[in-house]
């Protein structure tokens, strides 16, 4: 019973690490364009929540640097 769990437990990690690099891949295509992007394709963008939380990320260094809000001008 205990090697049954711990197969799943592996498979199951496995599965979910590949699914969160598939929805992270958007970003990596989105990034060179941060500075094109217009508010509505971000929010588009952003129903992805791995490139919600990127985007977050973007805009906590941006501030953490400049010390305003320079990457997303509405």
């Amino acid at each position: 019973m205990s090697g049954v769990c711990r197969c799943a437990g592996n498979v199951a990690a496995a599965v979910g690490g590949i699914v969160y690099l598939i929805l992270y891949l958007p970003y990596y295509f989105i990034i060179p364009r941060y500075d094109d992007l217009n508010w509505s394709l971000m929010m588009v963008a952003c129903l992805d929540l791995v490139v919600a939380m990127s985007f977050g990320w973007v805009q906590i260094a941006a501030f953490e640097r400049f010390g305003e809000r320079t990457v997303l001008t509405l």
